[in-house]
Order: structure tokens, then C-alpha cells, then sequence
């Protein structure tokens, strides 16, 4: 699991607890279910924004062409979405105030 998985896992379990839902409640199997489904929309939160700044910077293309050859893409986006750490974290703030 990489630093950002664990940090959008974190914040589904603060999510959760702070909706009183919990593994007891709910039963284990519901509660990790729901959690995945959490964290996936908090990855396309993230993604949309990754999108949306690239598309801004007119980079979409060479993006495309580094995930079909399968190439690590992190260096592309923090040198072409220079303030990416600012902007996920505020849409990822602005996801879970939305919850």
C-alpha cells in the first residue's frame, strides 16, 4: 500500500466512524466493502483533478501515451501539475465535507 492509499484509507475509516458506522454494527464484510467504495470515490475525486490539470496544461496526450506504455507517471504529473499535493487535498477536503 503507497502513502496515498493509506492516507485515503485513514480518512474513509475517520468517515465512517464519524457516521457511526462501524464493523460491528454493520458486519465485517459489509463494513470493508464499504470502505473499498469509499476509497474508489475518493480515487476518482483525484483523478478528475489530475485530469482536469492536465487538460488544462494541454498534456492529456503525452499522459495517455505514458499509462499505455504502462510507465510510472508520478514524475510527469508533479512536474506538469507542479501544486498537485495542494489540490487533490482540497478536493479531497471538499469530498469529505460533502459526506
Amino acid at each position: 500500500m503507497n502513502d496515498g492509499e493509506n492516507v485515503m484509507e485513514q480518512l474513509a475509516i475517520e468517515l465512517m466512524t464519524k457516521k457511526g458506522l462501524s464493523s460491528h454494527a454493520m458486519g465485517q464484510a459489509v463494513y470493508e466493502q464499504f470502505k473499498e467504495d469509499l476509497i474508489d470515490r475518493m480515487e476518482d475525486v483525484v483523478n478528475g483533478v489530475i485530469f482536469n490539470a492536465l487538460q488544462q496544461n494541454n498534456k492529456i496526450e503525452e499522459f495517455e501515451k505514458l499509462l499505455d506504455n504502462g510507465d510510472d507517471t508520478t514524475a510527469f504529473i508533479n512536474h506538469n501539475i507542479p501544486d498537485i499535493d495542494k489540490l487533490t487535498a482540497q478536493a479531497l477536503v471538499n469530498f469529505c465535507d460533502s459526506y
